[in-house]
């Protein structure tokens, strides 16, 4: 695909607004405008497509630098399928980020900094009205009990007001293996699918990679599903790049861009907020419930 053709977070060269249903006249006019995003990850890289302007805060629990980097790439992915707004229009392309760096370089983060993290978010969520947390991240499992202190952040964060959306993980097939914080109940825990390059949801398949979950207290994770197989998004190399990847990081991004289009359109609670999109989901057919949960997200 030519760049100067691109003009939308694409999923197999498909647009992912159109896919998900928000160009339909009832949500076309939303773009996320007023909604502030945080990002934990591995930073933000200066790119044409997301101007500095719209990074509100960059906090750096990695090297301590000040002005906003990314020296993996994968954060400025994240960022761009969630807000883009250049050649390329993300999911909520008038959003503002708080970005977090808590992944190394090699795309890294253990419990300690991302406890850290939340605990800043927590901290700081109502100095920058703080809606949706993008977690595009996961620990092989850091949870054991409901006493953990990850749990706890992420419980304080939910309490707070904030939808907190992130990745089931892209271990395996086995039963079980959703990933750490996505195991726990005040996150919404988003798997993958592939499209199959049709705009009908009913060929869609779970990806290869999205993992098996479970059903635990009538909680069944992960919580929905989304496009998950060659997305399009922003190259952190260049400033006028794009590149594509898989996976349930992307997945997660979309579902918080989505979020953040319905804090515009709804102006209700972020309770409210994940009722929304549980329940705007489509059961896909021939796939089990422990890797689809509620199904596949359109509205």
């Amino acid at each position: 695909m030519k760049q100067e053709k691109i003009k939308q977070i694409t999923a197999q060269g498909l647009s992912v607004r159109k896919y998900l249903g928000l160009e339909a006249d009832g949500f076309k006019k939303f773009q996320g405008a007023g909604v502030n995003v945080a990002i934990i990850d591995t930073g933000i890289a200066v790119h044409d497509d997301i101007k500095s302007n719209r990074i509100l805060e960059f906090k750096d629990f990695v090297a301590g630098k000040n002005e906003p980097y990314d020296d993996n790439g994968h954060g400025t992915f994240i960022a761009g399928i969630i807000g883009a707004d250049g050649k390329v229009k993300g999911i909520a392309p008038k959003v503002n980020f708080v970005v977090i760096k808590a992944m190394d370089k090699s795309g890294d983060v253990d419990k300690d900094r991302l406890i850290i993290a939340l605990e800043w978010l927590v901290e700081n969520q109502k100095k920058y009205n703080i809606k949706v947390v993008n977690l595009s991240l996961g620990g092989s499992p850091f949870i054991k009990n409901n006493d953990d202190l990850l749990l706890k952040k992420v419980h304080e964060l939910d309490q707070a007001g904030v939808i907190i959306v992130t990745s089931a993980g892209n271990i395996s097939s086995r039963y079980n293996t959703i990933l750490s914080p996505g195991t726990s109940s005040d996150v919404v825990t988003v798997g993958g699918v592939k499209n199959n390059r049709t705009y009908s949801i009913q060929d869609d398949k779970l990806a290869s990679f999205s993992p098996e979950g479970y059903r635990q207290n009538g909680i069944i994770k992960p919580d929905i599903v989304t496009l998950g197989v060659d997305i399009l998004s922003l190259d952190y190399k260049r400033t006028n790049s794009y590149i594509t990847h898989s996976g349930t990081s992307v997945s997660t991004a979309i579902v918080s861009g989505a979020a953040a289009i319905m804090f515009e359109k709804y102006s209700v609670s972020s309770s409210s907020i994940k009722k929304i999109i549980i329940n705007n989901a489509i059961k896909l057919k021939n796939e089990s419930e422990l890797k689809q949960g509620n199904g596949e997200l359109h509205f």
